[in-house]
């Protein structure tokens, strides 16, 4: 692991999504996360219908907003009380 990723880990609060082995193979098969990819922290906002959340890997942040926040943004109403909100 690399320092800003040793750096970041520790600012981070504990794993609001469990790293369970199911719901790793769940976060792999609903976000955009690569298998060879190290799951080290996750938020997902749910699993079913169109998942949304953080993963933080090994090598990378894999975001993927919800389907309201992306209409929101391309009809120009994402104002600031709008915005998806990230640590």
């Amino acid at each position: 692991m690399n320092d800003i990723l040793e750096k970041l880990m520790k600012l981070m609060p504990s794993s609001p999504t469990e790293l369970t082995e199911k719901n790793i193979a769940k976060i792999r098969e609903y976000m955009p996360v690569p298998n060879d990819f190290d799951i080290l922290w996750a938020d997902i906002q749910s699993f079913a219908g169109y998942p949304e959340g953080t993963v933080i890997t090994d090598r990378g942040i894999v975001l993927k907003a919800s389907r309201r926040a992306l209409k929101k943004s391309k009809k120009g109403e994402n104002k600031k009380e709008n915005e998806l909100k990230l640590f």
